[in-house]
């Protein structure tokens, strides 16, 4: 007989997730004091985060949003109707597809390093597009390595094992503060221009960051060994997968790819309009708004995906309905009316109850410490002996502030889009997330001059710009989700 989640369980699996992931974000947190301190708001700076951001960004596009949609409902499903056979050819196929993808997307950046750091960068730091290839192609390496990851915290997660896929984090961010301490005692003045820094120095800085993802990784593997999953290289999914595959794919490509564009389009407005050590702070401001988020809301909707998943499984099994006749945990379109199942409806309830509260004390607890947070930053950072940096490291308070209110977008739309990946609204639910992430594009790209903005009112453009959007699509997702799963699954 499947598992069906209890109360207890599910509040079980939050608190532990809740505990573990306070600990690698605040490990995560001193990873950007660290940053800050040895590269800084800084030419080297700028170049690093532009370019960093590529291997993430298109690992998601073209895998990461669809395995972070399939590994738990598919792999949780087959769990709780007792299937363990079933589960791990599923894990397998998902794991060999992965490597197979994400290999050759690998080659392809390194090989076209030049072109794509070109596309990024317009800080006018001289030798910033060399800088940025050599990076790059160090980087590279990351993009299969994620793929492995989060196949095997997603397996982990539906075995209801939470303990090593939140640990792995704060290894990764250990290794990563390790590179950049590293690359400040090989460069006594960060704030140096970029051909002043050591080959060595920018050496240490990409091979240690791809070991970070490389820790995010190889932990995993113990945990799956010990769990006694059997992972084996194959090509083909369990009969009826590959159809739940491909739909609930198109879903998470939607929803990433969108956040992906706009991570992409961010970064050059922020080279663009703000110039050198912009995208820094931006990064800085972003960092601490998430704290929150990741650490309060985040844990809630790991512990209620795999729960939700096994609901609408178990409910296929005996012949009650949770999902609907179509739901998006097989890729179908919605049945039309609302979703039925105590069971499921609880869960998703309880989740949502939660989330807002600890979103709200969130938004709270940021708009409080913004200013003191921003000074902080101010007084640590390398390049704040640059004019230009110092005024942009200024304004971090106003752009935490203007942050704020998308913690609780955040944690809506992270929680709603899981609940419609199993409730019957799987692709539609990723297109309006998509639509989202490209709106906080709006602001920024309406109010920006194209000439030049300046560092500060950038900073404050794109940080409104990102709760603007963000709260659209948080909104329209409850709409969807009342609608699929009844008003009485979001009752506060």
């Amino acid at each position: 007989m499947g598992r069906r989640p209890s109360r207890g369980g599910f509040l079980a699996a939050a608190g532990t997730i809740a505990v573990l992931t306070l600990l690698a974000r605040l490990v995560g947190f001193g990873r950007w004091f660290a940053f800050s301190h040895s590269v800084g708001a800084t030419c080297v700076g700028s170049i690093y985060q532009s370019v960093n951001a590529v291997p993430n960004v298109l690992f998601d596009i073209a895998a990461g949003g669809v395995l972070a949609a399939v590994v738990v409902p598919l792999v949780a499903g087959a769990l709780s109707r007792g299937d363990r056979a079933h589960a791990d050819l599923t894990a397998s196929a998902l794991l060999t597809w992965a490597v197979v993808v994400l290999v050759p997307l690998g080659v392809l950046v390194a090989l076209a390093a030049r072109p794509v750091a070109t596309s990024l960068l317009g800080t006018g730091c001289r030798g910033e597009v060399d800088l940025g290839a050599e990076l790059l192609r160090v980087f590279a390496v990351q993009i299969p390595l994620y793929g492995v990851a989060i196949v095997l915290a997603g397996v982990l997660q539906s075995h209801r094992r939470f303990v090593g896929a939140a640990l792995a984090p704060l290894l990764s961010s250990l290794v990563v503060i390790a590179a950049y301490l590293a690359y400040r005692e090989l460069v006594p003045d960060p704030a140096a221009p970029v051909d002043g820094v050591p080959g060595s120095a920018t050496l240490v800085l990409g091979v240690g960051t791809t070991l970070g993802v490389v820790a995010l990784a190889l932990p995993l593997v113990a945990p799956v060994r010990r769990a006694g999953i059997r992972l084996r290289p194959r090509l083909r999914f369990p009969d009826g997968v590959a159809r739940r595959v491909r739909a609930l794919a198109v879903a998470g490509l939607l929803a990433v790819a969108g956040q992906q564009l706009a991570t992409l389009v961010v970064i050059r407005l922020a080279n663009d309009r703000g110039g050198s050590g912009t995208l820094n702070v931006y990064t800085y401001a972003q960092a601490v708004t998430l704290l929150p988020y990741a650490v309060l809301a985040v844990p809630l909707a790991t512990a209620a995906f795999p729960s939700l998943a096994g609901a609408h499984a178990v409910g296929e099994g005996d012949g009650s309905r949770v999902g609907g006749p179509a739901s998006a945990a097989s890729g179908g379109q919605p049945a039309g009316h609302a979703v039925e199942g105590g069971i499921a409806s609880e869960t998703l309830r309880r989740a949502w109850l939660a989330t807002v509260v600890v979103s709200l004390f969130g938004v709270a607890a940021l708009v409080a410490v913004a200013v003191p947070v921003g000074a902080f930053f101010g007084a640590l950072d390398a390049g704040s002996r640059s004019d230009a940096s110092a005024e942009t490291l200024s304004a971090m308070g106003d752009a935490v502030t203007a942050f704020a209110p998308s913690v609780l977008a955040l944690g809506v739309i992270g929680l709603l889009t899981r609940a419609s990946y199993v409730g019957g609204r799987a692709v539609l639910a990723g297109g309006l997330a998509a639509l989202g992430w490209l709106a906080t594009l709006v602001v920024p790209l309406l109010v920006l001059d194209p000439e030049g903005a300046g560092g500060p009112a950038t900073l404050r453009a794109l940080s409104a710009g990102s709760s603007v959007g963000l709260a659209l699509g948080a909104v329209l997702l409850v709409a969807l989700v009342a609608r699929s799963w009844g008003w009485p699954a979001l009752r506060l």
